[in-house]
């Protein structure tokens, strides 16, 4: 997946920023020459669902992608009655395998908090709130930038103790996500 950036805010709002660019890869087909458009057009449909949260409603790449680093195709997904360019770029070719970029257009990329970026926040809040740094916090995955959107991180007490803490994004303003989180007092152990 493409870079990203944060950058810290206020308790509470993180800024996710993507570079749109997925790096994957396909096994050639035949002699070697090509990776085929079945393979290429399930990629692209992956890449589309993994960043705007949910699948195309169709995907076409009519053409298999050459094995040559710089090759290009351009495939077309269609999301929400609109059809949009997606292209692929050939980046390298190791054996069997090529790797290939797959351009993401804008407008179906969700900012994301990362995981470990969200627990930090997390953590400085709760030591802001209660005047202790918590022994630790994991989240189990990346927060989507999408409001009403939840995710459950464990936090651990100094005393050893976890507990869940309850994450919702209350607003996403272009790229910058603002959450919400409360750590609940019963133990999840």
């Amino acid at each position: 997946m493409g870079a990203v950036s944060t950058v810290r805010r206020p308790r509470g709002t993180r800024l996710a920023l993507f570079g749109g660019t997925l790096l994957l890869g396909g096994v050639l087909a035949g002699c070697g020459s090509t990776v085929d458009s079945e393979d290429v057009t399930d990629q692209v449909a992956t890449a589309i669902e993994d960043s705007a949260g949910a699948p195309p409603d169709a995907t076409d790449c009519p053409d298999p992608l050459d094995a040559e680093e710089g090759a290009t195709t351009t495939c077309t997904v269609t999301v929400d009655d609109t059809d949009y360019d997606v292209p692929v770029e050939v980046t390298g070719v190791d054996g069997d395998t090529a790797d290939f970029d797959i351009t993401v257009p804008e407008e179906l990329r969700v900012p994301r908090v990362a995981a470990d970026d969200l627990a930090d926040q997390i953590a400085s809040g709760v030591a802001d709130q209660v005047g202790e740094e918590p022994e630790g916090v994991t989240c189990p995955e990346d927060l989507r930038g999408e409001v009403g959107t939840t995710l459950t991180c464990v936090l651990t007490a100094p005393d050893g103790t976890e507990l869940d803490t309850e994450v919702e994004v209350t607003s996403v303003e272009g790229a910058q996500v603002n959450f919400s989180f409360e750590v609940l007092p019963e133990s999840n152990g």
